[in-house]
Order: structure tokens, then sequence, then C-alpha cells
């Protein structure tokens, strides 16, 4: 049964020169778990919002929406808030009470629901998520991934028929996210619940999905099963980008199997890795690269310090006099002209050290050593103050001492850099979550600071633009700049980091290289590392997978 049909839906926003959406036609069926990705800036929030009543954008719409064969438009409020459940890209607007519990119950009791039924509900999906801890707590006291959680928790407790999810793991650390997938496939094939979801990370929810769904500027290009999507993009020669956003296992493996046995996530790809290569020879090779790339010496001149650009020791911070200590005795030493991210759970400490980094609060024990700073926040959105981007952008650079056209032709360098130039003219909150975050960026690179702090930078991001964003730091680095990231994008942090550290219970430790970083850890790795852990542990990237592995069918088939 068709509970979602979308019939040739173009959308445009006021003053705009493009189609968001263009021409859009797709159905979904009562109990399928349909992902959608593409780009940043694709139309994939646009979509989910524009199946919501409640929170469509303004603009030209032309086409159908219906549900359950009635137009959307139709549905009553009542009636689209019961069976239509949205979670939005951006938490921090959609959490409107106090308290968690208030905030769980909130949805119930404007269904009117007696106060028996409303207690066991919202217990019952206290539990399933987790969040029992948080309860009695604050909303605005709790870190941005257990925001998340609560929006997703109180979306989920009036059991809509269908559920519209925007990036809803984007704030959530690695641990977390698998927990919160897990659930979402309990609600799918246990309690047949319709799962309509955009998302960028597709490792964990890829080989769940019955359907994926990609646009790509405004255009519905694919509509695929899972095991036949990388198949169709390459046929179709889709660009690197889309193939990127495929998981680790698909990457590697798709290439040399059909699509048939082409394993989709980590645990059909161990089994794949076992049963068609020989492991103990795959060590042997891994061992024989590692060793001719070490007798290669490389000018890395980024890696030869004189002096750390910043050092804290023994900080200590609460945010109320008789609070929990969320800094205990945290201490960090950041080399200069380094990327050096940091790695934790959620509610970890991970934004409130860079608040105290940054100024914006002070520590009641320790001592610091740094340089000048720029702090981009964990919503970026929160950065902007004028009616455009661009505008925000000249006003930045003219309160850094920088004339008109000074400040022009450093946004000019960056534009190519970041790919921003067609949304200049934009308000900060129309953009995606992927471009919000490019364009927070911009705005930190217009200051003369030393030290940039970044607090999850890639949220949002889909590959592309995370390789983009990747090279800029690089650039960075090589300029000059020390760069501290707080982030749960692992694979970025293995690919691009030049050290890790490791945060939990308000201290700091494990600072090394990425590759010794991850290789013996279980659950804060790469999905490539996880793959390769029993033959080439110190391979955590998707490309170090495939040289070996091209090296071993090398091997095979001519000898070396």
């Amino acid at each position: 049964m068709e509970l979602l049909q979308v019939r040739d839906l173009s959308f445009q926003y006021p003053d705009s020169g493009r189609m968001a959406l263009n021409r859009l036609n797709f159905s979904v069926n009562a109990g399928e778990f349909v992902i959608l990705c593409g780009a940043s800036g694709c139309g994939k929030s646009t979509l989910l919002k524009l199946l919501k009543r409640e929170v469509a954008p303004a603009g030209n719409r032309q086409g159908e929406i219906l549900f359950q064969g009635k137009p959307a438009e139709e549905l009553s409020y009542l009636e689209s808030a019961k069976y239509i459940g949205y979670v939005a890209q951006n938490t921090e607007g959609a959490l409107v009470t106090e308290k968690v519990y208030s905030e769980l119950a909130f949805g119930l009791e404007n269904f009117q629901y007696d106060n028996n039924h409303i207690r066991m509900k919202v217990s019952e999906t206290a539990i399933s998520f987790g969040i029992e801890e948080l309860f009695h707590k604050k909303v605005e006291d709790l870190s941005g991934g257990q925001k998340q959680l609560v929006n997703l928790a109180a979306v989920l407790v009036t059991e809509p028929l269908v559920l519209l999810l925007d990036e809803p793991v984007s704030k959530l650390d690695r641990i977390t996210a698998e927990e919160f997938i897990h659930t979402i496939r309990k609600l799918s094939e246990t309690y047949g619940i319709t799962i309509l979801m955009a998302e960028h990370n597709l490792e964990d929810i890829f080989s769940l999905a019955d359907r994926v769904l990609v646009l790509d500027d405004g255009m519905l290009i694919a509509d695929e099963k899972p095991k036949d999507l990388y198949g169709y993009l390459k046929q179709r020669n889709s660009g690197d980008s889309l193939i990127k956003a495929l998981p680790s296992a698909v990457r590697m493996f798709a290439d040399r199997s059909t699509a048939a046995e082409c394993p989709l996530n980590v645990k059909e790809a161990v089994r794949y890795l076992n049963r068609r290569y020989n492991m103990e020879l795959l060590k042997k090779l891994d061992e024989d690269l590692s060793g001719k790339r070490k007798s290669v010496r490389t000018d890395n001149s980024r890696r030869n310090m004189n002096s750390p650009a910043l050092r804290f020791k023994n900080i200590w911070f609460r945010y109320e006099k008789n609070g929990k200590d969320i800094l205990r005795g945290a201490g960090l030493t950041v080399q200069q002209h380094t990327l050096h991210c940091l790695l934790g759970g959620n509610g970890s400490g991970k934004s409130t050290l860079l608040s105290v980094i940054g100024g914006l609060y002070k520590p009641y024990r320790g001592h610091m050593d740094r340089q000048s700073v720029a702090y981009m926040c964990q919503t970026p959105q929160f950065m902007f103050l004028k009616e455009t981007i661009y505008e925000d952008f000249l006003d930045t650079g003219y309160q850094n001492g920088r004339t008109k056209q000074e400040t022009e032709a450093l946004i000019k360098y960056y534009e190519t850099r970041l790919s921003l130039g067609n949304l200049y003219h934009m308000h900060p909150y129309d953009l995606s979550g992927g471009e919000i975050q490019k364009a927070a960026l911009m705005k930190i690179l217009l200051s003369q600071a030393e030290i940039i702090l970044l607090d999850e930078p890639t949220k949002g991001m889909d590959a592309g633009s995370k390789e983009e964003f990747g090279q800029v730091l690089k650039d960075l680095i090589l300029q000059g700049k020390t760069i501290l990231m707080v982030t749960h994008d692992i694979e970025f942090a293995a690919e691009y980091g030049d050290y890790c550290s490791m945060i939990f219970d308000g201290e700091i430790f494990g600072t090394s290289e990425p590759a010794d970083f991850f290789e013996h850890n279980t659950y804060f790795t790469t999905y490539t590392g996880r793959i390769l852990r029993k033959a080439a542990g110190k391979r955590i990237t998707v490309s170090q997978g495939n040289e070996l592995l091209d090296y071993y069918e090398k091997y095979k088939e001519v000898g070396i």
C-alpha cells in the first residue's frame, strides 16, 4: 500500500534563480525504510519539509503530495501532527520545554491523552533510547548530541505512521549513533513504521534500507535497492562525490565482486574478506607495503614543530558553583601547524572545552597558554547576524581591520575552495546543514586568528564537501594555522588529522597519530579499520584498504 506519493513535485524559494526541487516522482509504501541522499543543497531537507505541512517552506510549489491517497494540504493539523513525525537537522529550535521529561510528554499532552497513558509512553520511550539519566535535566544543559536524542524520542513517543528524519545522527557520537540506528531498525522491522531518512553517512543504515533515493541538484536521479546503487551510479557516470558517499565496504569490494555478493556493511565485509582472501598472506603483504613506505623519507615539514601553539594543564570547569565538574583536570598540548582532532562521547565535555579555550567561559582551576583564537560553534547559524551571508563576511573583514577590497579579495580566494558563490545572497537560516557549516568556516577564515577551534565542522556535509573542506584545512596548516577540531566524524579524523586524542570523564588522553590512535580501538575506530582489523590494523581509510587489496591481487596474479 502506498502511504506517501509524490507526483511531479517542483519547488522554488522566493527570489531564488534556481529550482530547489524539479519534477520529483516517487512513492513510499507502508512499512518501507527509504534513504534519501545526495550532495549538500540538493533538496533533501526541502523535500522532507514539504512532506510535513507545518514546517513547509514558503515558495512556489507545483505538483502533488498525497498521504494515504489524500492531498497533504487537506490533512488537518491534528492529523499531520499525529501521523507524520518530523525531526529537523537543527534541534535547537525544536525543543520547546524546560525539562527533558516535559519535552517527551509535550506531544502526548497536546493530543489530550490521560496522565497514566502519558507516563507509560514517556517511560517506555526513555528506557528504549537510554536517556533515563537525562530525564530530570534541563534541556539547555544538554550537549548537542543529547538534545538530538531527546528530540528524536519526543517525536517517536507519539507513534507516527511515517517518520521523516533529516540527518538524525549528525550530532551523535559513533556508539550512540549505532544504538539509535538499531532503534530505527526495530521501529521499521518490528513495528512497521514507515521511514524516510535523509542522511550523508550511509555506513550503518545502507544495508537496512529497502530503497535508496538519490537527489542531484533538485532532481531524482536514482531510485534503487542498496545492492544495485553502486552499479547504477557508475554506469550513469554520476561522479566520485556520490560514490564516495557509499559505505566503506561497498567502495572497497564493489569492483572486486558481483552486485549480488558485494558486502554492504562491516559484518558482510569481514565474512567476504575471510572467504575470498588468505589472511596470513594479507598480513605479510601489509608488512611489505608498510616497510616500503617507511623506507621512503617524506618531507612533512609541518610536523617539525619548534613549540606548541596551544597548551593547557589541569583545567577544571563546572557550569554552576555546586554543579558537577564537566572538565576534571583536562590537559593537552597542540603542536603548531597541525590538525588535532578531539573525539569522545556525547556529553563528555568536548564543546565545553572549546568554549573554555575560546574564552567564553573561565575555568576555576588550571593554566592555559595560547595565541589568538577563532571559534566555530556547534550551531553555526548563531554566528551570523546579517540578512545575507555575504554581508556577514564583509562585516567580519571590517571587524578585523580589513578594507572592503581586501575582504572581497579574501572571500574570492576561499570561494573556489568552499563552493559558496551561488549562496551569497541567501539568509543564513535558509542554507542546508552542510552549506551553513561551510559558510561558518568561511567567516572563521576571514579572521586573523592563529588558532582555529572547530566544533563538529563536518556535520551535515556530503562526501564531496568533506573532501573540499579537508583540503582547505590542509592549506590552512601549510599557511601556518593550527586547528583543534572536536568531531564525531572518525573517518574524517583518520583521513586528515595529524593527531587524535580522546576525552572521557573530563580528562584527555591517548594522544597519538591517527594510525596508532585507531589501531587498537574496538568501537572508536573507522569502518575500514573494523574490516581489516585482523589483517592490517593500521589501515584505517578506504584508500589504504584498497591499496592493500590491489597489492594482494597483483601478487596473486603475477607475483611480486
